[in-house]
C-alpha cells in the first residue's frame, strides 16, 4: 500500500511518499527523508492526524498505530519533528546498532525511529547494504511551492459520480477549445521537412530568430538588434538567467505578492533573498508602491514585475508602471519584466483593449531585461522556447549582456527546430488569431467571474489579462472550512474540481482558477462551487442546529 505523510519542522511542510507500509522499510526511510530534507540527524517525532489526535512516536509500535489510523481515516497524517539534544548511544540490544536517544530516567520510552545515515561517532560510513549517497545542499534547498501544496491534496478520493475538472494548471493546451494557429504549425512543419534545423547553434540562439525578436520588441526610443536577444528554454529559464546575471548569493530582489511561485524556486536554488511587495486586491491588484519602496536595501539588485499577472489575471495601468520606473531610477535598480502574457489582454482600459503597457516602451532611463516566449500567446508551452530582450536606453547593461551570454552556455539554448520557426511565427501569424483568442478569453473570464460572483462565500476579482482569476474565500461565511488548502481539498474530494490554493502564491484564503475551459465546463464549475459553498454555509449550519 502506498503511504504519504506530511513531515513538519518549524512550520515547513515536506511530503514523504513511500510505496510500502512495511515498518521495517518505512521507519528507516522516514529517518533518511528527515535527514535529507531538514539536515536533522536525531529528532523526536509526534504523529498528529487530521482529527488532531496525537501519538508521540517513541517505538515502532507507535508508528504502527499511526499507520493504522491513516488507514482508518483515509487522510494524510502529519509527523511533527523536533530536534533532540545531548544524544547518547542506546545499546544495540535495545534498538539496534548506532541508534541515539537523549538521556532520560526511562530510556526505553525514548526509543526513536531507526537511524539509517549517521551514527553516534558521526562516521559517514555505513554497512554496505545501507549506503546512502547524500545530495548537495543546494539541490535539497530548492523548493517549488506548487508541488509542496499540491502534494497535500488527496487525489485518491475523487467522487465517482462526477467528471474531474482541473482549473489549477496554467496550461492552455489542456482545453480543446484553445488551439494554436495553423500558421504556427505550418511554420514548424516547413522547417522540420527542410532538414536544415537539426544541428547545434550558438548557445544564445539562432541569428534569424534573434533578429526577428529584436524587430518585434524594438521601440522608437530603443532600437534593439540581435545582440540584445538571448533565446532560452522557456520563459522560466529566462527568469532564472536574468536573476543569476544580476544577483550574488545573499542579494535580494523584489517580486509581487501574490506572485508566481517559480520566483521563489529560483531564490531557494541560489540562496537569493526574495522580498515580496504587495499587490492591492481592492484596486484590481495594482502595485503598493509605498510598500515596494520600503523593502529596498543595499543588497536589492532587481525589481521583478509580472504584467499581466500570474496568478491574478490583472493588468498594471500606466500610472503604476511609471511609478515603478521612478523608484527604479531613484535607487538605480534594474528591472526584470516578466511579459509572458503581454499580448493576452482582453480588457486593459486602453484605447486598444488587447494591449498591455510595456515597461520597456515607457522607460527612458531604466535598464530592463524583458522576458517573453512562445508558450502562452501561441498556446505551445511544451515547445519550451523563451527569450530575454535587453532594453537598455542608457547603456548600463554592457557587462550584464556578457554575463547572460556566459550563462547561456550552461544549457546551450532551446531546440533549434522551434528557434528556426520563430521569424514565421512572429510575423506570419494572422491578426485574426490574436483577436479571436483574446475575445474567447474575455468571454470565458466574464463567464467564470459571473458564476463565482453569484456565490455568497466567494469574491472573485475581475481579470483583464492572462488566463487566471483570483477568488477570495470568505472563510468566516463557511462552517468547517479552515483555510484555502482545506477548501481546495474538500472541493476536490466532494465536487471533483481542482483549484490552486492562494497559499501557493503568498496569499491565504484565496484560490486561483484558470479561465481556459469552454463555456459549458465553466457553467458546471459554477454549479458545483455553489453547491459546495451552500453545503458549508454558516447559515445552513445555524439552521441545522435549530
Amino acid at each position: 500500500m502506498a503511504m504519504k505523510f506530511k513531515i513538519v519542522y518549524n512550520n515547513d511542510i515536506r511530503i514523504f511518499k513511500a510505496d510500502t507500509d512495511n515498518l521495517d522499510e518505512l521507519l528507516p526511510a522516514i529517518r533518511t527523508f528527515v535527514d535529507q530534507q531538514f539536515g536533522i540527524e536525531n529528532f523526536d517525532a509526534t504523529y498528529i492526524d487530521e482529527e488532531d489526535e496525537k501519538i508521540t512516536i517513541t517505538r515502532a509500535l507507535d508508528l504502527a498505530e499511526a499507520v493504522q489510523r491513516y488507514k482508518n481515516l483515509n487522510k494524510v497524517p502529519k509527523i511533527h519533528v523536533t530536534i533532540r539534544q545531548k544524544l547518547l548511544p542506546v545499546p544495540s540490544s535495545v534498538m539496534g546498532p548506532g541508534v541515539v536517544v537523549p538521556p532520560t530516567e526511562d530510556t526505553d520510552i525514548q526509543q526513536q525511529l531507526p537511524q539509517q545515515r549517521r551514527y553516534a561517532d558521526d562516521n559517514l560510513s555505513v554497512p554496505g547494504s545501507q549506503w546512502m549517497v547524500q545530495p548537495s545542499l543546494s539541490s535539497m534547498q530548492t523548493r517549488n511551492k506548487i508541488f509542496e501544496v499540491i502534494d497535500q491534496l488527496d487525489m485518491s478520493l475523487l467522487p465517482s459520480d462526477k467528471e474531474f475538472i482541473n482549473i489549477s494548471i496554467g496550461d492552455p493546451t489542456k482545453y480543446p477549445n484553445l488551439s494554436p494557429s495553423t500558421s504556427v504549425i505550418k511554420a514548424v512543419q516547413s522547417k522540420l521537412l527542410s532538414q536544415q534545423s537539426n544541428g547545434y547553434t550558438v548557445s544564445y540562439g539562432l541569428e534569424a530568430a534573434r533578429v526577428a525578436i529584436s524587430k518585434k520588441f524594438s521601440y522608437p526610443h530603443i532600437k534593439c538588434s540581435e545582440e540584445d536577444v538571448l533565446l532560452t528554454i522557456g520563459a522560466s529559464d529566462a527568469i532564472n538567467m536574468s536573476l543569476c546575471a544580476l544577483l550574488n548569493e545573499g542579494d535580494n530582489f523584489l517580486a509581487p505578492c501574490p506572485g508566481y511561485p517559480f520566483y521563489d524556486t529560483v531564490a531557494s536554488r541560489y540562496n537569493f533573498q526574495i522580498k515580496k511587495y504587495n499587490l492591492d486586491a481592492d484596486n484590481e491588484w495594482q502595485v503598493d508602491i509605498a510598500h515596494l519602496k520600503s523593502l529596498i536595501d543595499k543588497r536589492t539588485k532587481a525589481i521583478l514585475v509580472n504584467n499581466p499577472s500570474n496568478p491574478c489575471g490583472s493588468v498594471l495601468n500606466e500610472q503604476s508602471l511609471m511609478r515603478i520606473l521612478k523608484v527604479a531610477e531613484d535607487y538605480s535598480i534594474p528591472i526584470i519584466s516578466d511579459d509572458v502574457y503581454s499580448e493576452m489582454v482582453y480588457d486593459s482600459n486602453l484605447a486598444n483593449r488587447n494591449k498591455a503597457y510595456s515597461l520597456a516602451a515607457l522607460s527612458r532611463k531604466v535598464p530592463i531585461l524583458t522576458v517573453n516566449g512562445l508558450s502562452k500567446q501561441y498556446l505551445v508551452p511544451g515547445w519550451r522556447v523563451g527569450w530575454i530582450v535587453i532594453h537598455d536606453p542608457i547603456g548600463a547593461f554592457v557587462k550584464v549582456r556578457t554575463a547572460l551570454q556566459k550563462l547561456s552556455t550552461v544549457l546551450l539554448g532551446p531546440n533549434t527546430l522551434i528557434q528556426s520557426s520563430i521569424p514565421s511565427i512572429l510575423f506570419e501569424t494572422p491578426d485574426k488569431y490574436y483577436d479571436e483568442l483574446n475575445e474567447k478569453l474575455s468571454r470565458q473570464s466574464a463567464l467564470l467571474y459571473n458564476a463565482l460572483n453569484d456565490i455568497e462565500a466567494l469574491k472573485p476579482i475581475k481579470g483583464r489579462g492572462a488566463i487566471f482569476l483570483m477568488v477570495k474565500i470568505e472563510v468566516n461565511k463557511l462552517h468547517g472550512i479552515k483555510n484555502d488548502i482545506d477548501f481546495a481539498n474538500k472541493l476536490l474530494r466532494e465536487q471533483g474540481v481542482l483549484v490552486l490554493p492562494g497559499t501557493i502564491f503568498g496569499i491565504a484564503n484565496y484560490f486561483r482558477a484558470v479561465i481556459c475551459p469552454p463555456p459549458h465546463i465553466i457553467a458546471e464549475i459554477g454549479k458545483r462551487m455553489k453547491e459546495f459553498c451552500e453545503k458549508y454555509s454558516v447559515n445552513n449550519a445555524k439552521v441545522s442546529k435549530l
